[in-house]
C-alpha cells in the first residue's frame, strides 16, 4: 500500500487469486471436465495463489444465487485454497445446453444482435 501511496500502518496478510479464461474459446459442451490443462495447472499448485476458471466463478454464484451457498463462505474457501480452486469444476451441475443448439451459437452482444463468435 506504501508503494501505492497509500498510508497503511499495519502489516496485511494478502493472497493472490486469478480467474483465468481457460478453453473459452472452446464451445461449452465441447470443454473437458477439467478447468486447467497439467502443464498449466501444475506450476498454480506449486504457488500461493488460488486459481479458477472464470465458468467456477459463473458455477459458485449461480449456487448462491439459488440459495446453495454464500459469498462469505465462498470466498473463505477461495482465500484457503492454494493452487487450482477444485469447486465447481463440471458446468453441467450449473448449465444446461439444449441437444440441439450450442451455447456460443446462442450469444448476443447485449443489444439484441447476433454477436460472431468466430
Amino acid at each position: 500500500m506504501t508503494e501505492l501511496g497509500v498510508p497503511f500502518d499495519r502489516e496485511v496478510d494478502c493472497k493472490g487469486v486469478m480467474i483465468i479464461g481457460t478453453y473459452r474459446k472452446t464451445p461449452i459442451s465441447d470443454r473437458p471436465d477439467t478447468g486447467f490443462r497439467d502443464p498449466v495447472a501444475r506450476p498454480i499448485n506449486r504457488s500461493k495463489v488460488s486459481a479458477l476458471s472464470g465458468l467456477q466463478l459463473l458455477g459458485m454464484l449461480l449456487r448462491m444465487r439459488r440459495g446453495e451457498d454464500t459469498g462469505p463462505e465462498i470466498l473463505r474457501r477461495i482465500f484457503e485454497k492454494d493452487g487450482v480452486f477444485g469447486e465447481a469444476t463440471d458446468w453441467r451441475d450449473f448449465l444446461n445446453v439444449s441437444n440441439t443448439a450450442r451455447l456460443s451459437d446462442n450469444v448476443t452482444d447485449g443489444h439484441g444482435g447476433a454477436k460472431n463468435t468466430a
